[in-house]
């Protein structure tokens, strides 16, 4: 993925996005649903091919189960050493 990552910018969208979808009108499955929508049309509409766009997948799951190993363990959970 050749797209420039600033954190604050980041943090700002999530923030965004949780705000607009956390005020009860939405189920959770819901949420995810659309998100994992959302992500997947991102991910096409920024890929020249299916081979980028396979590795922009592997990015965003990647970071995803960092997200998880990092929240679990913040919740008290043994998560041994993330993979």
């Amino acid at each position: 993925m050749q797209q420039p990552i600033n954190p604050g910018n980041v943090q700002w969208i999530v923030q965004i996005i949780t705000n607009a979808i956390g005020d009860g009108r939405f189920n959770q499955g819901e949420v995810l649903l659309a998100l994992a929508e959302s992500m997947g049309r991102l991910i096409v509409n920024m890929s020249d091919n299916p081979v980028a766009g396979t590795q922009a997948t592997q990015i965003m799951l990647d970071h995803v189960k960092t997200t998880l190993h990092a929240g679990f363990t913040s919740k008290g959970f043994n998560m041994g050493r993330p993979n």
